[in-house]
């Protein structure tokens, strides 16, 4: 990608924010009831472009005076624990917006070559 130059690495980072936001509104839709705070604050995103590269960070850990470094909270409705069965949010959010993704960069790469 960085090979393409910095134009399109910009106009990937653009449709990389859009989708991620589409990720974490899906998510926060989708997150179980009984955790609120995952419908609400609890799906932090971070889209980045840095060094000509592009990433984003979903997080759903839960910080307080409690625990400063955060709970993940999102991890365990996401997977389950000994205690509860998987209850998918995040993944399917994600994956609804892979194909969509993978199209969009396509296309950028296909208009730049």
């Amino acid at each position: 990608l960085a090979a393409a130059g910095p134009q399109v690495v910009k106009k990937v980072h653009g449709r990389l924010t859009a989708h991620t936001n589409r990720i974490a509104a899906n998510a926060r839709r989708a997150a179980p009831k009984d955790r609120p705070w995952l419908s609400t604050r609890g799906i932090q995103k971070d889209t980045r472009l840095m060094a000509r590269r592009v990433f984003t960070v979903l997080d759903t850990s839960k910080k307080d005076d409690g625990h400063p470094e955060g709970t993940d909270i999102g991890f365990e409705q996401e997977f389950g624990n000994s205690h509860q069965a998987p209850r998918p949010f995040l993944l399917p959010a994600c994956e609804a917006q892979r194909q969509p993704f993978v199209t969009d960069v396509e296309a950028i790469l296909a208009e730049a070559l």
